[in-house]
């Protein structure tokens, strides 16, 4: 009994702490190692907590145009959140500095279900499409630093 109440505190404290959010999370992962969780909302944010005391780490806009976060994985380093929004974009960021390394439309902008990273090769993503069959998708960098607007190189 002694237990159950002092969890219980400790929940209510933190319940107190947070600010209420206008809206709510529709996916929350753990990173690989488990010390973070990622969790996206109906608004495109993505929120970034420590996972041992449930406190917010970071907050980003993840889809600018206010499209839900379906679905996001972590890298297997855990360097990078993939997010996926209901507008059918895959976007990665680095996770500090909460940068945008790839944004890409996937399948024509058919509606995704989900993406996973590669486990070997963080430039690609198993996407699964909610009316098509799973695809292997390149996340290629994304042109929003460069001052070309269509130049691409091939490295092997």
């Amino acid at each position: 009994e002694v237990e159950e109440e002092e969890e219980e505190e400790e929940g209510g404290e933190g319940d107190e702490a947070l600010p209420p959010r206008p809206f709510l999370p529709l996916v929350a992962r753990y990173s690989s190692e488990g010390g973070f969780i990622a969790s996206g909302y109906a608004n495109g944010d993505v929120v970034l907590w420590d996972a041992s005391t449930l406190t917010r780490v970071r907050c980003f806009r993840a889809c600018e145009e206010g499209s839900a976060i379906v679905d996001l994985a972590w890298s297997h380093n855990d360097r990078r959140v993939l997010t996926v929004s209901a507008a059918a974009r895959l976007r990665v960021w680095a996770v500090e500095g909460d940068r945008l390394v790839a944004d890409v439309r996937a399948g024509g902008g058919a509606e995704i279900l989900s993406a996973r990273f590669h486990p070997r090769n963080s430039g690609l993503a198993l996407v699964c499409f909610f009316k098509h069959e799973p695809a292997l998708v390149s996340l290629r960098p994304s042109a929003l630093s460069s001052s070309s607007s269509t130049s691409s190189s091939t490295s092997s």
